[in-house]
């Protein structure tokens, strides 16, 4: 006997903020799938820590967030984030919260079918299918054409003081932004929409090598292991059942969240 396919009524694909925020508007009715075993990467693993976090209007999922960032000393009331931290924070709350998250998990085909569609996925536990009612495609790296107007590559750095001087304005295409951390530093260097890794690193590390002088006394720490992303946020418009939702576009994760929130909310199936 031939075991059932397993039906969602909504998959959502990309553990980022927005695909979270979705999957918490109904979690008992949706998967998300990840392909690696990443949450919020568009944030936390760019080293994006975003702004206006106490600007943004929260639902009662978003605040509750917020404040658990806050009590922990991640998020502080200067709206200064130590962005790493956020991930631990997020695996701790999909466990408690019972989200169901597939990490390690490649979408193979998408194809339609009677109750929606259907998704073949590759696993390590190898290929299998399932039917979802929706989906609801949240992974930067699949953004439909025009959609990514901007494209950095982040690094962290060591500026050898609890509060290190920093040029006021973009420099040689390089933004700097203060974390939560006595310190701590962000750069972000403004690449090319078509650079891959091994380019995207390249420009980083030769910038750096020729650094002007003001800067030879920084170290650079750590490069980020994933792209920044750029682009200005959409309302996501459900043709046939299926959505695109621009994480990266949103000023901080906690209004990502929210735009997942509001787009799972307004899914009819």
């Amino acid at each position: 006997m031939h075991n059932p396919i397993p039906y969602y009524p909504l998959v959502v694909l990309g553990a980022t903020f927005a695909g979270l925020g979705a999957a918490y508007s109904r979690i008992d009715e949706t998967l998300v799938l990840e392909r690696s075993a990443l949450v919020g990467y568009e944030y936390i693993n760019s080293y994006r820590p975003g702004d206006g976090w106490h600007e943004t209007k929260l639902s009662e999922r978003g605040e509750d967030l917020k404040a658990e960032l806050v009590r922990r000393q991640i998020l502080g009331e200067d709206g200064r984030v130590h962005i790493p931290a956020v991930a631990p924070v997020m695996y701790n709350r999909i466990t408690h919260d019972k989200l169901q998250l597939q990490f390690h998990t490649e979408v193979t085909a998408i194809d339609e079918h009677e109750q929606g569609w259907e998704i073949t996925i590759y696993s390590p536990s190898g290929f299998s299918r399932m039917l979802a009612g929706a989906i609801l495609d949240t992974r930067p790296e699949h953004a439909p054409e025009g959609a990514i107007t901007g494209k950095r590559l982040g690094a962290m750095l060591n500026c050898g003081t609890d509060e290190p001087e920093l040029p006021g304005e973009e420099q040689l295409g390089v933004q700097f932004v203060r974390g939560k951390l006595a310190g701590e530093v962000m750069a972000q260097l403004r690449i090319d929409t078509g650079d891959d890794w091994p380019s995207a690193r390249h420009k980083l590390h030769e910038l750096w090598t020729n650094r002007p002088e003001a800067w030879q006394a920084w170290t650079l720490s750590a490069v980020a292991g994933y792209f920044n992303y750029e682009g200005r946020p959409k309302v996501p418009t459900w043709t046939e059942r299926r959505a695109d939702l621009l994480s990266y576009a949103y000023p901080n994760p906690l209004a990502a969240l929210e735009a997942g929130i509001r787009t799972g909310r307004e899914l009819t199936i």
